[in-house]
């Protein structure tokens, strides 16, 4: 092969790479509610992504950004999800749904088993604060 045609193929396969890892290998979305004027509970997102698979967790976050939570689901049903609630409103014109993939490593420092982070009084929802 042409050695001048050897950085496009490594971008192109960099690129499919990404989408490959995105798309079918990540369970856990990052959910931000714009125009929140109802409520958002666990309960509410559980009635709104379980169809799309067996939930693992929901673990909410208020910060700067509004409402957010991580969903992360048993299997890959994050992708069906993702594409079929992204953008639209949980509730007739409020509450909007920005969906995205979030990193299935994160859930894990998120959700710190470690001893010390305990001590420090860390839970969960501060954890995630923290990351976003």
């Amino acid at each position: 092969m042409d050695e001048n045609y050897q950085p496009f193929f490594s971008k192109i396969h960099e690129d499919l790479e990404f989408l490959f890892h995105s798309y079918f290998c990540n369970r856990t979305l990052l959910v931000t509610i714009h125009s929140a004027i109802w409520p958002i509970t666990q309960d509410t997102l559980h009635q709104v992504f379980s169809p799309y698979g067996s939930l693992e967790k929901i673990i909410p976050s208020q910060n700067s950004v509004g409402v957010q939570f991580l969903v992360q689901f048993q299997g890959y049903g994050a992708v069906a999800a993702k594409v079929s609630l992204h953008g639209r409103n949980i509730y007739d014109g409020c509450c909007q749904l920005d969906i995205q993939f979030w990193d299935d490593a994160k859930v894990s420092d998120v959700v710190d088993l470690n001893p010390e982070n305990q001590l420090k009084g860390l839970d969960d929802l501060e954890m995630f604060d923290k990351m976003v």
